[in-house]
């Protein structure tokens, strides 16, 4: 049976390609209902893949709570690597904490628009941040949905710039066993 919509089905696909005499593992992320390509990355060795495929049906996952209206489901969390998927719901009006990229982070929205410092990002956008990227604001004012995948932390500060909390694998782990309650906003 096919996905009811875009983005309820996503498949991951790892390609052995020779590239001029190289040869690249090719993964990516494929929407089932549009079959076109949310992520793709190419990678020397299968090291990272060596626990096998991940495949997430999403509507199966349960939310959890960032408080301020976002909510995520946890789509991966790699212990060893530090990288992190979630899928990320944002109601209108919702916002977060200005913050700090300690690592390389993408995202897709699926839905809505996410407005923040670097403009405006809205339904069917690409978005890459790199190591460094700071962020005062970033907000939607309508309800808003987005596959953002993290290679590590993200620190979120306060109005003067000092640490609140540190967006992990340790913080997922905690929120999504109940042990932390969260405010992101």
């Amino acid at each position: 049976m096919p996905p009811p919509s875009a983005h309820a089905h996503w498949h991951i696909d790892v390609s052995y390609l020779n590239l001029s005499g190289t040869f690249y593992y090719l993964c990516s992320i494929l929407d089932g209902y549009s079959r076109s390509i949310v992520h793709y990355e190419f990678r020397l060795r299968q090291d990272t893949l060596r626990q096998g495929d991940v495949v997430v049906r999403i509507k199966d996952k349960a939310w959890h709570d960032l408080g301020g209206g976002t909510r995520f489901k946890l789509l991966r969390c790699n212990q060893y690597s530090g990288e992190w998927a979630l899928y990320v719901h944002m109601s209108a009006g919702a916002s977060f904490a200005p913050h700090r990229h300690l690592s390389n982070s993408e995202y897709y929205v699926t839905r809505g628009e996410l407005l923040y410092d670097v403009g405006s990002a809205p339904e069917g956008t690409y978005g890459y941040e790199p190591v460094g990227s700071v962020h005062t604001q970033a907000r939607c004012e309508v309800d808003t949905e987005m596959l953002f995948i993290g290679r590590g932390a993200v620190v979120f500060t306060g109005e003067a710039g000092e640490p609140r909390f540190i967006l992990d694998n340790q913080f997922l782990h905690g929120i999504t066993a109940g042990n932390i309650d969260a405010d992101i906003s």
